[in-house]
């Protein structure tokens, strides 16, 4: 039973893989017990991600392969050259060039692209940005789990793969909500308050649940690609295609 904003929905926990958590509330250790039973993973948004890991579901093997740098750097690279790739032609779609390298510096381009095109505050972008980030690391925290790899392992031996993975995809997750936000009004709306956010966080899941190829949702490439990557780590004559062929 999940209850939020005075309405309780019952859903099955057979059902579900993911239970992302924003604001104020409570969960029983009941709930906590049939979750972890059920191999759903509970993730807690807020400033950092946090979260309790479900039980392993694939072999060892892809875990020990997240310990060859060579490997991991040659994907990391590839998602990085992904990355800047969406940057542009995101900032070219808002009427924008970029003369940044790194993706920082880029990322500093796109808020203010984003602010300057909806007429919004930088407190604004900040908190929403904040909150689509952690809602996309869930998402991409569960398929990675659900591949095999640990979270927490890195592939550039900077920040961790979920960082890294969750780059690939957060023009989709990221920027391309927040402009449907801002057009929908939301620019005027108090997100301090947790119902606004929920609100807000409506964009992202659309667009989660949205086709981005043929019969194949945002969600079901990322947990597809995530399945890739840890064929890929695993196997030395497989190579990961960072982007959005499908």
């Amino acid at each position: 039973m999940v209850e939020a904003d005075g309405s309780r929905v019952e859903v099955a926990a057979s059902r579900v893989y993911l239970l992302a958590l924003l604001g104020e509330g409570w969960i029983t250790t009941g709930a906590l017990e049939l979750a972890y039973g059920e191999n759903v993973c509970i993730a807690f948004i807020g400033d950092r991600l946090a979260w309790f890991e479900p039980k392993p579901i694939r072999g060892v093997e892809y875990l020990i392969a997240q310990f060859k740098p060579e490997r991991g750097a040659e994907v990391a690279e590839s998602i990085r050259r992904s990355w800047i790739a969406g940057a542009g032609e995101f900032l070219k779609k808002l009427g924008r060039r970029s003369g940044a390298s790194s993706v920082e510096e880029l990322r500093g381009e796109v808020r203010g692209a984003v602010a300057s095109y909806l007429g919004a505050t930088a407190a604004w972008i900040e908190r929403l940005e904040g909150v689509y980030r952690r809602f996309l690391e869930a998402e991409c925290l569960s398929a990675l789990l659900n591949a095999g790899l640990s979270p927490h392992l890195s592939l550039s031996g900077r920040e961790p793969v979920l960082e890294e993975f969750s780059l690939e995809f957060e023009f989709q997750m990221v920027w391309e909500p927040m402009l449907s936000a801002g057009r929908a009004g939301l620019t005027r709306v108090d997100l301090s308050e947790v119902s606004a956010l929920r609100s807000a966080l409506r964009y992202a899941k659309d667009r989660l649940e949205g086709l981005v190829a043929p019969h194949t949702t945002l969600r079901s490439l990322i947990w597809r690609k995530a399945r890739a990557l840890a064929s890929s780590l695993l196997n030395p004559l497989m190579s990961y295609e960072a982007g959005w062929r499908s």
